[in-house]
């Protein structure tokens, strides 16, 4: 897939980024449900994320599984993208069992500001349009931050969104500059998750972490994690980094808190003022703005 920005790509850019919003927007309320602490969450997602891409890749070609391995530097980089997307995980999903689901999702996705600045480094400089719609998704995602400064938020919490956004910069950054050589997707993702899951695995054996030891129920949440936000969500956002600068295909990502605050109220009992559903709204509009600009390319 091109973009030239006629229709159709817009069309089709659209519906992927749709589909990758509404995916991510479950991550944080599925690692609550499960019933399973942050770093069961991490490895079961990330490893059977690469056990289905794994299989679907083995059925569909299995010269991708010699090329990877003979590309020295595709494993180099994969394995950092892997470590960043370990730390992001875990540090974020952490920081869901001390603030608000509505919080942690809000201050995890400021990652896209971050990236602007490696787009500027690739030659890729945002148009005005897209940094106009960056800037008034930033603010707005502050604002709605700021309703919940009187309220008792864990600076622990607060911390590791931080530590995790600017982790899942150093993910995503990565993931442009291999995705920008011509790999498909599944050459960039198959390794990464792989190397991610196998240091998640590592850091639980050296802490002592029994990641076996969960109940049928938080399994079928590791699935749905799986399915969900990793193949839908990040493996999509993964494919659009070929196609769109950095800033731009992870700036989906800030729908999130749109998304997961809804589901955190329905589901978990988290209620959203109103005010802080009319800037979510907001957020979304700004989004757009990014996202469907002709000058993505």
């Amino acid at each position: 897939m091109g973009w030239d920005g006629d229709l159709k790509s817009i069309l089709v850019v659209a519906a992927l980024s749709l589909i990758a919003a509404l995916s991510i927007s479950s991550a944080s309320i599925l690692v609550l449900l499960s019933k399973a602490d942050a770093l069961g969450c991490v490895f079961w997602r990330l490893f059977i994320t690469s056990l289905l891409l794994t299989s679907y890749t083995g059925a569909r070609s299995r010269g991708l599984f010699k090329r990877i391995a003979c590309d020295k530097w595709l494993l180099k980089a994969s394995a950092l993208s892997g470590f960043t997307l370990f730390a992001h995980f875990a540090l974020w999903m952490e920081s869901l069992f001390y603030i608000p689901v509505s919080y942690s999702t809000t201050i995890v996705v400021t990652y896209p500001m971050q990236l602007i600045l490696l787009d500027a480094a690739l030659g890729e400089a945002p148009s005005k349009r897209q940094v106009v719609g960056m800037i008034c998704g930033f603010s707005l995602l502050l604002l709605l931050l700021t309703q919940g400064v009187f309220e008792a938020l864990d600076l622990r919490g607060v911390v590791y969104s931080l530590l995790a956004s600017t982790a899942a910069s150093a993910y995503f950054g990565i993931g442009r500059v291999v995705r920008r050589r011509s790999l498909s997707v599944l050459e960039y993702t198959v390794p990464t998750y792989g190397f991610s899951s196998l240091i998640a695995f590592l850091y639980a054996s050296i802490i002592g972490r029994n990641l076996f030891s969960y109940s049928p129920h938080s399994y079928a949440f590791f699935t749905l994690m799986s399915l969900a936000p990793m193949i839908g969500g990040h493996t999509v956002i993964n494919y659009l980094l070929k196609y769109l600068k950095s800033s731009v295909a992870t700036s989906i990502a800030l729908t999130e808190p749109v998304g997961s605050s809804i589901l955190a109220y329905l589901l978990l009992g988290q209620e959203v003022s109103m005010a802080s559903a009319i800037l979510m709204i907001m957020v979304v509009a700004s989004i757009c703005l990014v996202v469907l600009s002709k000058e993505s390319s």
